[in-house]
């Protein structure tokens, strides 16, 4: 026997209302369970907020004359009890006064506009727009009401490390809450390839929505495992992971955990994720501004140093040549002698690469084919006195078809050259050098790469400070004065991941095709 058109409404997962004129004439279970009782026999406006039936029957009418609106109608249901619940409407049916009308729960939609709106109070009031702290510290009631938990990892070389966590209630201990406690911001960075989709959300480079969480998980990793058995103990089932790009590269990645998280709050979640960004952007933008400040206020120290250096220099060259013919005779001597022009030579380079840091050339770009400088920069890099002796296998891998830079030459081989000889002290007689290039959009990617000992995680982030060297006798200007003329010609260098010996990266901007 075929069902009645009754029993195929009352399996709906969907509320349905019969309505004729002003009464309910009869409603499915799903409607029933959202106002919480029967209600066939009270009257619509009975069941819906104050202004509802007069928006409702205004809907109904544009709807008849033609009018292009949207499929739903948001409404708010009274429930029997005295509550309220968010409804999207839409009128399926009309038999005189007789109408159907669909009713589906949009509580989650509901929570995910509110977030949105919570999010753009915010962004309006100034402090996403100034501060990453403000934002989360701002952000974290909002998480706690909607009950979700909220990770924000920042992805470094090293690996992962936890910003921030946001939602998680204050003194409750639960396996999600100890999970998440492991990553905490003061300990060691965690490998990206443990946490299995922060990875891929960064190698893929787009937003995941999950549901089902624990059973998709279950044959990863140890430490994904781990997660999988923490969510499913604190009943949250559903997630998303969106990753976020600041500085050309995608820095941070923000995790929310739920157990009903909706598509609406995914959206919600990107729009959180998109502030975050901005926030990080312009802390990025505030700090290369001091440095850009401290710079200019070393330079003019560098200046007025070299200025004081290079004449009393001048005179200690000139009396070591009247020295020289003084005591010719005399091997002692002239060995004292040697000494003294062997330093002076020395004191000589570093007055010029603190005028060199001081006063930068102006750049001079033009389109600039890049294998001829590569190849100048690595003769002049091989052949400087200090490392000439050392055997060194060196490899420039360079697409035939890769497109010219814009640069300046001479400053170009320059930076080169400083990071090939950088390269060539470092590596072990009878090590590796390696130069590949690639196109990577409005940029040209130049990785230099050797085998000599990684670089320690505590000097990794002075490399390109003013000053800073490991080595007994150097100035400490060369990386600074790279960073200084890249960033002057549109580019950057940066010290990249390596799970063995080191890697640079400068990008350089490509040249356009009819320069």
């Amino acid at each position: 026997m075929s069902p009645t058109p009754r029993e195929i409404l009352d399996a709906l997962p969907d509320g349905v209302l019969v309505v004729e004129g002003d009464a309910v004439v009869w409603a499915n279970a799903a409607f029933r369970a959202l106002v919480g009782g029967e209600v066939a026999g009270l009257p619509l406006a009975g069941l819906l907020e104050p202004g509802a039936p007069t928006r409702l029957q205004r809907d109904l009418t544009l709807r008849r004359q033609g009018a292009r609106l949207s499929a739903t109608l948001r409404l708010r249901l009274r429930t029997l009890s005295g509550g309220l619940v968010p409804v999207d409407v839409s009128v399926r049916g009309t038999e005189g006064e007789r109408r159907l009308l669909c009713a589906r729960d949009a509580t989650g939609s509901a929570r995910a506009e509110e977030l949105a709106g919570r999010l753009a109070q915010l962004v309006s009031e100034g402090q996403a727009a100034m501060d990453l702290d403000a934002l989360l510290d701002a952000s974290e009631p909002v998480f706690r009401a909607l009950d979700w938990r909220t990770l924000l990892y920042e992805v470094t070389p090293e690996g992962l490390r936890t910003v921030r966590r946001l939602g998680f209630p204050e003194g409750a201990s639960s396996p999600l809450r100890r999970y998440a406690e492991a990553f905490a911001t003061d300990a060691a960075p965690v490998p990206l390839e443990s946490l299995t989709l922060v990875r891929q959300a960064v190698l893929e480079g787009r937003p995941l929505f999950l549901d089902e969480l624990p059973s998709r998980l279950r044959d990863a990793g140890p430490v994904t495992r781990a997660f999988a058995r923490a969510l499913e103990a604190s009943g949250l089932t559903r997630g998303a992971w969106v990753p976020i790009r600041s500085a050309d590269r995608w820095s941070h990645v923000l995790v929310v955990l739920a157990p009903d998280l909706t598509e609406h709050d995914f959206v919600a979640v990107q729009l959180f994720a998109a502030q975050i960004a901005s926030a990080v952007r312009l802390a990025g933008l505030g700090a290369a501004l001091v440095r850009r400040e401290r710079l200019a206020a070393l330079g003019e120290m560098a200046a007025v140093l070299a200025h004081e250096v290079r004449n009393p220099l001048g005179v200690v060259f000139n009396v070591a040549v009247g020295l020289g013919r003084m005591v010719a005779g005399d091997p002692d001597a002239l060995r004292c002698l040697g000494t003294i022009n062997e330093e002076a030579e020395r004191l000589k380079l570093v007055v010029s690469e603190l005028l060199d840091f001081a006063r930068p050339a102006v750049p001079e770009v033009r389109a600039v084919p890049l294998a001829p400088e590569v190849e100048a920069a690595a003769s002049a890099a091989s052949g400087d006195g200090s490392v000439a002796s050392k055997r060194v296998d060196f490899q420039a891998i360079l697409p035939e078809d890769l497109p010219p830079v814009e640069a300046d030459p001479v400053l170009l081989r320059r930076c080169l050259r400083a990071m090939l000889l950088n390269a060539w002290q470092h590596v072990p007689d009878g090590g590796r050098i390696r130069v590949e290039a690639s196109e990577r959009g409005d940029y040209v990617l130049v990785r230099l790469i050797n085998d000599g000992p990684p670089i320690p995680p505590e000097v990794a982030p002075h490399l390109f400070e003013p000053f800073f060297t490991t080595k007994p006798s150097g100035s400490g200007l060369g990386l600074a004065a790279v960073r200084r003329v890249l960033e002057d010609l549109g580019g950057q260098v940066e010290l990249e991941s390596a799970k063995r010996g080191v890697s640079f990266a400068l990008w350089l901007r490509r040249a356009e095709a009819d320069a």
